[in-house]
């Protein structure tokens, strides 16, 4: 039998595309500031891409950390228009903004 994975992230959606995939897995939220973590990025010209690699590197060492001789897979998604980073909107009216500033335009 393979090696329960450790999913360092409390998303439902992440661990159940693993677990239809057929993996065991167990769902640990990474305890990591993602906002602090990037604030020095925002101007070094990391890639959007960059970032999520980062905050997911941060997330499995933060879970690792924690469990010892695991396997933790650390993940994070971010998106982007240009080099702009957008975070989850706090609100409507927030989410109005992304919306109209993504309206028409090639965004990752």
């Amino acid at each position: 039998m393979a090696e329960k994975i450790i999913l360092a992230s409390g998303s439902p959606f992440r661990k159940a595309m693993l677990v239809n995939a057929g993996l065991d897995v167990e769902a640990m939220p990474a305890d990591v500031d993602e906002r602090a973590l990037e604030a020095p990025l925002q101007d070094s010209g990391v890639s959007p891409e960059d970032v999520a690699a980062i905050l997911a590197e941060a997330k499995a060492t933060e879970v690792s950390e924690r469990k010892p001789g695991a396997l933790v897979l650390g993940c994070d998604q971010t998106l982007s228009l240009g080099d702009e980073i957008f975070h989850k909107p706090a609100d409507m009216e927030g989410a109005r903004r992304h919306l109209l500033a993504l309206s028409g335009r090639t965004h990752q």
